[in-house]
């Protein structure tokens, strides 16, 4: 389901899903988790310290973290079926640009989570889930308990 919805090119059997935190602007953290089948895969869990200065900037920190990863996982052998990205199109921006730094050939995606915002007019919208895929300016509309 999740090859057809996304538009993969095969199955992916390891998925690893990128996100970056800070505390109130500061200690800028990036994780991975990693599933393999659908399971979690807590050994192949990794934390970064991110190195840059000054103002938290997700595009930078995200492309950190992309890059260090997979320059690991190239010398090591051991690079996932697709790297999941917490963000949108930005996020994958600039998750693509490091692998191709990298010259990686690597599935990515984005997945921009659903939120409610308020318009000028007080009323509510509810954006849904998003999958950004690379190549496509049009995300992916994720329903509320689809399975993917």
């Amino acid at each position: 389901q999740l090859q057809k919805r996304l538009g993969l090119r095969a199955p992916p059997r390891r998925i690893e899903c990128v996100d970056i935190s800070n505390f109130q602007g500061s200690d800028i953290v990036g994780a991975v988790v990693s599933f393999f089948d659908g399971k979690p895969e807590k050994s192949a869990y990794r934390k970064y310290r991110i190195s840059l200065k000054g103002k938290p900037d997700d595009f930078s920190s995200i492309h950190e973290v992309v890059r260090r990863r997979l320059e690991r996982g190239r010398n090591e052998d051991n690079l996932p079926d697709l790297l999941v990205i917490d963000g949108g199109q930005g996020q994958l921006s600039s998750a693509i640009a490091a692998r191709d730094e990298l010259g990686i050939e690597l599935q990515i995606v984005s997945l921009a989570k659903m939120r409610v915002v308020s318009t000028k007019r007080n009323e509510v919208e509810r954006k849904p889930e998003r999958a950004f895929r690379e190549g496509s300016e049009v995300p992916v509309i994720l329903d509320t308990g689809e399975p993917v």
